[in-house]
């Protein structure tokens, strides 16, 4: 099996999208595996630290990174099938897509992941993750039930942000908790040669 990562964007000295008002269910009813509507328009946002040099990839605090013209191309031909890039925002007169995964892959091991669930017993968010031996995992997905959260991507994605020299980006170790570390400023890049 391939290593994992959570795909990330690194918001340090980069500009960021902070979304305005959602209405109820706004990432649910969008972000649900279901082919996007063609009437799908993106939220209200503001783009932040404009000054800054643009990335491939830009924080916001939707699923996934927002992704440069670049990245979806180099995406596109390793991932193909895994995923929609609907249009964002301009940045700068750049344009900047969504990445929208629609491969739900069954591939958490729930019983020796830590997860936290609310005291109905409902699953709330995933503190380390372990993953099935032996799951054939597609280069871009996220877990069932779980579709307006977390997108992960294999080897295969790291090598295509190394290769094409794509910046902005950061893929983290789904295996480490993360909660202390990011309140404690570090930086939780797992693969050398991501996050220039």
């Amino acid at each position: 099996m391939s290593n994992v990562y959570l795909l990330k964007a690194s918001g340090q000295r980069r500009p960021t999208v902070w979304l305005g008002p959602l209405e109820p269910g706004f990432f649910r009813d969008r972000f649900n595996g279901q082919p996007l509507r063609g009437d799908w328009q993106p939220p209200i946002r503001e783009v932040r630290g404009l000054s800054y040099s643009l990335p491939d990839a830009m924080l916001w605090t939707g699923p996934g990174p927002l992704l440069s013209e670049k990245a979806v191309k180099a995406f596109e031909t390793v991932a193909p099938g895994c995923a929609e890039y609907p249009h964002f925002a301009d940045v700068k007169g750049k344009p900047y897509h969504a990445v929208y995964i629609r491969n739900e892959t069954d591939a958490l091991d729930e019983e020796l992941s830590e997860i936290n669930v609310s005291t109905a017993g409902t699953p709330l968010s995933i503190r380390r993750h372990v993953f099935k031996m032996g799951t054939q995992l597609p280069p871009l997905f996220k877990l069932p039930g779980r579709l307006a959260e977390s997108v992960y991507c294999t080897d295969l994605i790291a090598s295509t942000i190394v290769d094409n020299r794509l910046k902005g980006f950061a893929l983290w170790d789904p295996a480490v908790p993360h909660l202390r570390d990011l309140f404690l400023g570090k930086d939780l890049n797992c693969v050398p040669g991501v996050g220039a």
